[in-house]
């Protein structure tokens, strides 16, 4: 199932890197024993491409409501990412018959690269000319800093500083109203800025979490966090929050790096959390 129909939304999975990458899990989640991850090999076994390395996957997401188009994240760009990863997410915009000049809103849930990479085109230029960019303002204060761009973020004057230039960004500060059935919510931690975007419509919901989650052994585990988690404790506390709310409610749930379409629940079993595709 690669759409989700959520009252009158429909929410469309995109694959933006078609074979995702392989990752060392040591390297990627250095504080975690080989051996911790045995419980999760049979629960989740396309994550595992062997019992070291971890299988990401790369996923964008399209919010259509009626004829409103909302583009959740914009995946790696032409690459290579990582040396390897080459985006494909205008390609899997076509086979919807959405071309760039459709989309409304740009929702950008962070400002890492594998999120921004098709911000904009080779000329400089918004890829998707008729579309307002959405991102928290304090994620867009944190990478704007010349001490981060040196260190951390060098492509963000390529990828995403244009965008405030070109006079298309949008900031916002708190949980906001995108349109009458979308909401932007702080979720931070994995970022400074971090954000979701919430579908609320008909009595039913979803949630489109970005990298709040980017292994489903971290629903179980809520402390388990990566090398590219900038605040752990901070997104710890995002998380204990999220799987509460997200198991009481039975708010469906889309996870960008979980094997497409990223769609699924979080459920509590035996006093734990697990993540259910659905």
């Amino acid at each position: 199932m690669t759409t989700l129909t959520i009252g009158d939304v429909e929410i469309i999975a995109l694959i933006d890197g078609a074979a995702g990458l392989l990752l060392k899990l040591g390297e990627v989640f250095p504080t975690i024993r080989p051996e911790q991850w045995e419980a999760f090999y049979r629960r989740y076994p396309r994550v595992f491409a062997d019992t070291a390395i971890w299988h990401i996957y790369y996923n964008c997401y399209l919010v259509r409501i009626h004829d409103y188009v909302c583009l959740v994240d914009t995946g790696v760009g032409p690459g290579p990412y990582m040396g390897q990863l080459h985006g494909k997410l205008l390609d899997a915009l076509r086979a919807h018959e959405i071309n760039p000049e459709d989309v409304n809103t740009v929702f950008l849930t962070h400002a890492h690269s594998d999120h921004v990479g098709l911000n904009l085109n080779a000329a400089g230029r918004p890829t998707f000319p008729n579309a307002r960019y959405v991102m928290d303002q304090g994620e867009w204060n944190f990478y704007q800093q010349p001490q981060v761009k040196m260190s951390i973020a060098p492509y963000i004057d390529r990828m995403l500083t244009p965008l405030e230039q070109c006079g298309v960004l949008d900031l916002l500060s708190g949980e906001q109203p995108l349109a009458e059935e979308l909401s932007a919510i702080p979720t931070p931690g994995h970022s400074p800025g971090h954000m979701s975007l919430l579908i609320h419509s008909k009595g039913q919901k979803a949630l489109i979490g970005g990298d709040v989650f980017i292994h489903p052994a971290q629903v179980t585990r809520l402390d388990w966090c990566s090398i590219f988690d900038m605040d752990e404790k901070e997104l710890i506390a995002t998380r204990k929050h999220l799987s509460g709310w997200l198991e009481a409610e039975e708010i469906m749930l889309a996870a960008g790096h979980f094997p497409h379409p990223g769609f699924g629940r979080i459920v509590c079993k035996g006093g734990c959390y697990y993540w259910e595709d659905v």
